[in-house]
This record gives structure tokens, C-alpha cells and sequence, in this order.
């Protein structure tokens, strides 16, 4: 159930029973699959195979599954009768790889959002979830979602497709502000926006304040955002050396950093084509 919706509605707290969803141990994970799939070990199997990729430690050293991570991986192996195969055609995204099974899952995500609640193209959510990732860190005032959905994409938007954006399975509203309802969303869309950078996919790309922002807080060799990265080039040709070159020369010309950023930002490149080359290597 959407709370969001509820909280508009103005009717008194007690009319309604709330019930937050809190992360599934390991457990409660096998239990929901066992009971999706009526103890169906080949299908349990399959399902936890792939939720493996998505659990997350907590500060007791447990690993946790998000439920709605569970939810969509339910739904993959319902669809398909005999094999689970993440590689599918149906995935047309200007943004997300069909070869990465996260990618696959928020996908998914989107487009039923698209056929639930009439949202936006799945292409479009994914641009706002970028520009919210890269501009705004993650956080927005709920009031001015409208305004950065416009912009990210664009376009106008409608004030039913806004309320409805405002109870995305990735969001959540917390005292009036809007942020990710994972943390870990913001290093992929993070991802998204940075893997541009390392492919060659048109000429004269210019770096951004953002970009070079980004590069320097969080792309260090072996961080997590320096894994999603690599993860999302898929070839390394003389075309996207040529591209990295161009992009050094740009931060050695670029006057609004310090010498400490400069070098630093060139380091992280450094690493970054380190860790690609090294994916390319093997």
C-alpha cells in the first residue's frame, strides 16, 4: 500500500492501520520464497542465487534483503516457467545495461510504476533519479519535486504524475524531504551518470562541476562507486582511451580547481582506468 497516499487524504490517523515493511533477515528471505513458490526448492534456490546480489550488511555484521528487492525477484521467476535468464530482450534503456541484473531489477521497478500509476517513461524516471543522485545528493524538499522533475527531463509534468512520484518504490518522505529510500541507490544512479564519461559514445563530452565533485569524494581505487563504474563499461577500445585523454586535458585547464583537487581528480581517473583495464585484462 502507497502510505503516501493515505497522508494526503486528511482523514484521522486512526482510520487507517499503517504497517512498514522492515528489511528481511536471511530467514525471512527463504521463508518468502518458500512460501511464493510452495516449497518449490528449485525456484527457492534460483531466487535466493540471485537476491545474494542485492543483501546488505547492517552494523552487526548481518546481512539484510530489501523487500522490494524480493518482491520484483518473485515476480522474475513467476514469469518464467523453466529458466531464469536476466539477459532479456525487453529491456530498452538508453541507461540501464540488460547484462547487469541490478540494472534488470530497477528496471523492472519502473515499469511497473509506468503501468500502475501511469508514471513516466522508465528512461524518464531513470534521468530524474540521476539528476536527484548528482545535483541534489539524494535529498529534495518534497515541494520542489515538481520543479526538478521538470528539469531533469525536461518536459512538464502533471501534478497527479508529481504526487505519484512521491510514493516511488525508491523514495521515501522524511519531514517534508524527499530522499532515497535505499542508500545504496545513489551510487548506482551515481554510476549511471559517471560510466558516460569512460564510453565513447559521442564526441567533445564535456566534465561537469558534478562530475568532478563526484570523482573527487567518492572514486578511489577499490570504493564502491570506482566497482559500479567498472562494472557498467563493457569495452575498452582505443576510442575510450582517446575519450579519458581529452577528459585529463580538460581537468588540467580547468581553473576553478585547487592544486590538491586537480591532482586528485587526476589520480582517480587513473584509478578508474586502472580497475577497467584490469576487468579487461582477465
Amino acid at each position: 500500500c502507497r502510505t503516501y497516499f493515505w497522508d494526503k487524504t486528511g482523514f484521522p490517523s486512526e482510520y487507517f492501520r499503517i504497517i512498514e515493511l522492515e528489511p528481511f533477515s536471511d530467514k525471512q528471505a527463504k521463508d518468502f520464497f518458500n512460501k511464493s513458490f510452495s516449497s518449490n526448492e528449485r525456484k527457492t534456490s534460483k531466487a535466493l542465487k540471485l537476491a545474494n546480489d542485492f543483501k546488505y550488511p547492517t552494523s552487526d555484521k548481518e546481512y539484510i534483503f530489501h523487500p522490494y528487492v524480493l518482491d520484483i525477484i518473485r515476480s522474475i521467476i513467476e514469469s518464467e516457467s523453466d529458466q531464469l535468464n536476466i539477459q532479456l530482450t525487453d529491456l530498452h534503456s538508453n541507461y540501464l545495461k540488460p547484462n547487469l541484473k541490478g540494472d534488470y531489477i530497477l528496471f523492472r521497478v519502473c515499469e511497473r510504476e509506468k503501468i500502475r500509476v501511469g508514471q513516466i517513461d522508465v528512461d524518464k524516471q531513470i534521468k530524474f533519479f540521476i539528476a536527484f543522485s548528482v545535483d541534489k545528493r539524494g535529498i529534495t524538499k518534497s515541494a520542489d519535486l515538481k520543479a526538478l522533475l521538470e528539469i531533469s527531463v525536461g518536459e512538464k509534468i502533471d501534478n497527479t504524475t508529481v504526487e505519484a512520484f512521491k510514493s516511488h518504490p525508491f523514495l521515501k518522505i522524511i519531514d517534508n524531504s524527499l530522499v532515497f529510500r535505499y542508500d545504496f541507490l545513489i551510487d548506482i544512479f551515481k554510476g549511471i551518470y559517471m560510466s558516460k564519461y569512460f564510453c565513447y559514445q559521442e564526441e567533445n563530452i564535456k566534465i561537469t562541476k558534478s562530475f568532478l565533485d563526484i570523482l573527487n569524494e567518492s572514486c578511489w581505487y577499490g570504493s564502491a562507486l570506482n566497482i559500479e563504474i567498472v562494472n557498467r563499461v563493457t569495452r575498452w577500445s582505443d576510442d575510450d582511451l582517446l575519450l579519458v585523454s581529452d577528459i585529463i586535458n580538460q581537468i588540467k585547464h580547468d581553473k576553478s580547481l585547487t592544486e590538491e583537487n586537480l591532482r586528485k581528480s587526476i589520480a582517480n581517473v587513473f584509478n578508474l582506468c586502472l580497475s577497467i583495464n584490469g576487468k579487461f585484462k582477465d
